[in-house]
């Protein structure tokens, strides 16, 4: 018993030995298949490389983007998530993997995400450094192909410029290819492995989301980002770009979750006759219009019937049967207007109505929406194009539609390609009989160079109009476009001997430089006004569509000559509204572009609901107050940073109950918001007119 014990023991030493001393031999070879067999059962290195790395780029992605100045913020929820749910998808491929047996059909497995992790968010952050925002899925189906075809050359720029970031995101896919052969192991499908792992993923995305559910996070909770106040460029620092790429292409075919918004059910307003008359409402029957349509068209009904209208004043219909010049001026900033570098900007400027606290908020789709807040008097809704989405609505307060009721000829021109963001379907909508660019006519009349000029571009289209009074005509500039350099940007090099002598940097010299040429339109315009004989009788007004987001933060500071703060002095910027025959006033309450609609409806005496536009007579004595797409605001009492939750009053402001004061002034911004982005989904107006 004994020495059969002893033999049995002994024989896997024997074999193991012989394994040892000849290769080629049977018990050997047995032992070899063991010893890999057990190699394969072993979990890959990159079951634990893969979820490590897509939260890695999270976090880079936010330290790069959102936590820049503030690295302290690493410590909070959003970081929290941001780890959280990348690695939730990363446990999923792991597990996923474990179902194949080829290496190859592994290696595709686990690294496919981690590339698309990379393609995608290296994509994100360059949008976000060169644009200011990020894109979201429908406004990237939607414009990726005019983008591409329009600005190719831009986009080479940003991508040799962003060679850092893109090699931030990139190292650890090359790394993990390089080294795939000792990080990925060939083995046997084990579904038992994939349930696991993907029972870990679930539990772990929803236990993210039960927090975000259930943990008060600001006035805005994260639940309400999460759900109907969702928004890319406000919920990436909050729960990462992970979630919020998700739930971005989510909600771009599943509907949000209604918001019934604030103090919705309000005393119904009634009108009082003051010096001035009414105010600037129409006689709407609130109730038959609720009821006409779903509960939401009820519950919008009762809250337009609850609110106040505008005063007229002193300045109401001044401007009647004038022509209307509207000018949405690509990235014009305040900073660059003197009166030795930008006469003829600096005296539309101060000899008009002179706007000193206006802002032009950064809105989600740039361009775009800088042009919907101007020409809707609405705040654009956040993850769409909003201007796109309102192609066959209603828009029945434009200008152009507005002025068109009353006899005008509308045109709108525009000196890059007619059909970008889809304008050749979107601006025919805002009443403009004409709509022209370069695609449909205006290539006749201005050079195909880029950035094209504004200057040929207006000193060709004025004959069209200048004998056709009353007329409205609308200019959607683009001279002042990024890239701002001499050698690629040809406005710049067509006016760099005006601005070589500046004391600023060369990419601030180049956007000075490429933005002489509106100046330079708007001298020969108002000379062809003049000698068209109808200066006097034409009105000129201008916005700009967006901060000059080309330039970097520090080349900002420089065009100013001081550091701007960053949550609201740096959106500072020009409005104008200019007739030669009217004195000049000084307006120094807080505005911004949505209110420019409204203000041109008074002043044009446009009979119209001030009730039914978020934006407000700037002329009025109401309140002002300018909102930011992440709920912050100014108000002529003080500015809410809804970011740190902190409100500062205005100089010599005297409020009686600052809690109670910032409560109500959030529930009006929370309203204006929802109620804009409502007008927009439901076509409101189509029920009411």
């Amino acid at each position: 018993m004994t020495s059969g014990t002893r033999g049995v023991k002994a024989a896997p030493l024997t074999k193991k030995r012989a394994y040892g001393k000849n290769s080629s031999g049977k018990a050997g070879a047995k032992k070899t298949v063991k010893v890999k067999r057990k190699r394969r059962d072993a979990l890959s290195p990159m079951a634990v490389i893969l979820p490590v790395c897509l939260a890695y780029m999270e976090i880079m992605l936010l330290l790069k983007m959102e936590y820049i100045s503030d690295k302290a913020a690493i410590a909070n929820l959003g970081t929290l998530y941001a780890v959280l749910f990348p690695m939730a998808v990363g446990v999923f491929f792991v597990g996923l993997s474990e179902l194949m047996r080829p290496r190859w059909a592994k290696t595709i497995t686990l690294l496919l995400p981690m590339g698309f992790f990379a393609f995608y968010f290296t994509t994100q952050c360059l949008l976000k450094q060169t644009y200011g925002n990020y894109m979201s899925y429908s406004v990237m189906t939607q414009t990726a192909g005019d983008l591409v075809g329009s600005y190719s050359t831009e986009i080479w720029q940003t991508i040799i410029g962003g060679l850092g970031e893109i090699a931030l995101f990139f190292w650890p896919l090359a790394l993990c290819i390089i080294l795939s052969k000792w990080l990925i192991m060939p083995g046997k499908s084990k579904p038992l492995r994939f349930a696991a792992s993907a029972a870990l993923s679930l539990v772990m995305t929803a236990g993210g989301i039960f927090m975000i559910y259930n943990i008060p996070n600001g006035y805005i909770t994260d639940k309400q980002y999460f759900t109907s106040q969702f928004s890319m460029n406000e919920c990436v620092p909050r729960f990462g770009m992970t979630l919020s790429a998700a739930m971005d292409v989510v909600y771009t075919y599943v509907e949000k979750p209604v918001d019934t918004g604030v103090n919705a059910d309000l005393p119904i307003y009634a009108p009082s006759l003051d010096v001035y008359g009414y105010a600037n409402i129409l006689d709407i029957d609130f109730n038959a219009v609720g009821a006409s349509g779903n509960s939401t068209i009820a519950s919008m009904s009762r809250f337009f019937a609850s609110q106040p209208g505008t005063p007229k004043n002193e300045y109401t219909g001044i401007f009647a049967g004038k022509n209307l010049i509207m000018i949405c001026a690509e990235s014009l900033n305040i900073n660059m207007i003197t009166p030795e570098i930008t006469p003829t900007l600096y005296k539309l400027m101060t000899e008009g109505f002179h706007f000193t606290d206006f802002y032009q908020p950064p809105w989600g789709v740039s361009t775009s929406d800088g042009e919907y807040s101007l020409t809707m008097g609405l705040i654009p809704k956040s993850g769409v194009n909003s201007m796109y989405a309102s192609r066959k609505n209603n828009n029945y307060f434009t200008m152009g539609n507005s002025l068109k009721r009353l006899g005008y000829s509308t045109y709108g021109y525009h000196n890059n390609s007619y059909t970008y963001y889809n304008r050749n379907l979107t601006h025919k909508n805002l009443g403009y009989d004409v709509w022209m660019g370069m695609g449909n006519g205006m290539e006749k009349y201005v050079k195909k160079i880029w950035p094209a000029s504004d200057r040929e571009m207006m000193n060709a289209t004025l004959p069209f109009y200048a004998d056709s009074s009353p007329f409205m005509a609308y200019y959607m500039t683009v001279s002042g476009h990024l890239n701002y350099s001499f050698s690629g940007n040809n406005m710049a090099a067509r006016n760099k001997q005006a601005v070589i002598s500046l004391n600023y940097p060369d990419a601030v010299k180049a956007y000075i430089a490429c933005n002489l040429e509106l100046e330079y339109a708007l001298t020969d315009l108002l000379a062809g006004l003049e000698e068209k004989g109808i200066l006097d009788d034409t009105v000129i007004a201008l916005c700009p569509d967006h901060y000059p987001y080309g330039l970097s933060a520090e080349n900002t500071d420089a065009l100013a000559g001081r550091y701007l703060e960053r949550d609201f002095e740096y959106y500072k910027n020009v409005c104008i509204i200019y007739n030669s025959a009217t004195p000049a006033v000084e307006v120094d309450k807080p505005c911004y572009s949505i209110d420019i609609l409204p203000t041109l409806l008074n002043l044009f005496g446009v009979e119209y609901d001030s009730r039914l536009l978020m934006g407000k007579d700037m002329l009025s004595s109401f309140e002002g107050l300018v909102i930011f797409r992440n709920y912050s605001w100014i108000s002529e009492k003080g500015r809410y940073n809804a970011r740190t939750g902190v409100f500062t009053p205005a100089e010599g402001a005297v409020i009686e109950d600052t809690a109670a004061y910032i409560a109500t002034m959030n529930a009006v911004v929370r309203n204006r918001t929802l109620y804009s982005r409502y007008i927009l989904d439901y076509d409101y107006f189509e029920y009411v007119f």
